[in-house]
């Protein structure tokens, strides 16, 4: 039965949106702004005549759909845990910082920065950890700072955009109902042009910027005293990239790599089952010499995830909501007309 709504679907939208951008300006967590949204548009379809147990069922159904991507979310903090823990970032920043020098420092640090990213399945914690690191040394090269955040940005963005790790890569599967696989080939036929023509740039502006064994010596003696270094850790990153590309469901992904990350701390980096755990719920920090990688090398675990997933929970329960009561219906008129 068609039901008139007792507000128009533009107030309705713009009021929900006023909520978000006030928790914004309030400092407040963005799923309160959702909170407040759903709580509005629930009154205002329940004013409309629709009955409070089909609202219920509504927002129910949003959380059902969305159940496996919600602990997909809390299983990336687990996972960014486990890479650090056992050793595989430092790792990858150890023989990436060996390999540099001599090289082209902003085709390597573009380079390391997408490698880094992909299996790391973030940008900002990949700029903020690896990233970091290497805007230091250039900076002390001489390189300018917007050349070298460019670099950066750009080789953690590029990368993102593929990584089974990525929570948004996870998004886009689970909303268009896609696997890795099939996502993997239709964007890798654009993403490997830009790979190579970004990489191409970047040889050409870096080759008055050589990186010097001296630059980086720190972060790898560091890196040495601090953890375990070992060809053997790449085995983490090789097994979930086999298991991504194989087409394997990214929950089982997920779960495997946490499994063999947090073997893998227990066998290299000596770190006790107890710890293991509870750097998977509460986050790890680096335990080096150097308290400069020390602040780099860290990780909020599964409980740094919980926000996230109220905002998605949040955002997909109004969007149900909006679908129950047309809301959106209008708006998407207006959008298709003439097309």
């Amino acid at each position: 039965m068609e039901r008139k709504l007792i507000l128009k679907p533009p107030v309705i939208m713009i009021t929900c949106l006023v909520f978000l951008i006030g928790s914004l300006v309030l400092s407040l967590p963005l799923y309160y702004g959702f909170l407040a949204g759903i709580l509005f548009t629930s009154l205002v379809l329940f004013k409309s005549g629709y009955p409070l147990r089909e609202i219920w069922e509504t927002s129910l159904s949003a959380l059902k759909d969305l159940k496996k991507l919600l602990i997909i979310i809390l299983l990336i903090g687990a996972t960014t845990s486990m890479w650090l823990a056992s050793g595989v970032v430092p790792t990858i920043m150890y023989y990436g910082f060996t390999y540099m020098e001599g090289l082209n420092f902003l085709l390597a640090a573009f380079l390391i920065m997408c490698l880094v990213s992909y299996f790391m399945g973030t940008a900002v914690g990949s700029i903020s950890t690896v990233g970091i690191s290497l805007s230091g040394i250039g900076l002390s090269m001489g390189i300018p700072h917007s050349m070298m955040v460019g670099v950066l940005v750009s080789g953690a963005f590029i990368a993102d955009k593929i990584s089974p790790l990525s929570g948004l890569l996870n998004l886009t599967m689970a909303t268009v109902n896609k696997n890795y696989k099939e996502v993997f080939k239709s964007m890798i036929k654009t993403l490997l042009p830009t790979i190579i023509i970004t990489s191409v740039i970047y040889f050409f502006m870096g080759r008055n910027y050589i990186a010097e064994g001296q630059n980086l010596l720190k972060y790898k003696e560091a890196i040495r005293q601090g953890f375990n270094v070992s060809p053997a850790l790449f085995i983490l990153p090789a097994l979930v990239l086999i298991l991504s590309i194989s087409g394997l469901d990214s929950l089982k992904t997920f779960s495997i790599g946490i499994i063999a990350g947090g073997a893998l701390s227990i066998i290299f980096q000596k770190i006790s089952l107890s710890s293991v755990i509870k750097a998977l719920l509460f986050g790890y920090r680096g335990n080096t010499p150097s308290e400069e990688l020390n602040a780099l090398l860290v990780s909020g675990g599964m409980v740094s995830m919980i926000e996230a997933t109220f905002m998605v929970a949040g955002a997909f329960i109004l969007i149900k909501l909006f679908e129950r009561g047309n809301v959106l219906v209008p708006f998407m008129d207006k959008l298709t007309r003439g097309i």
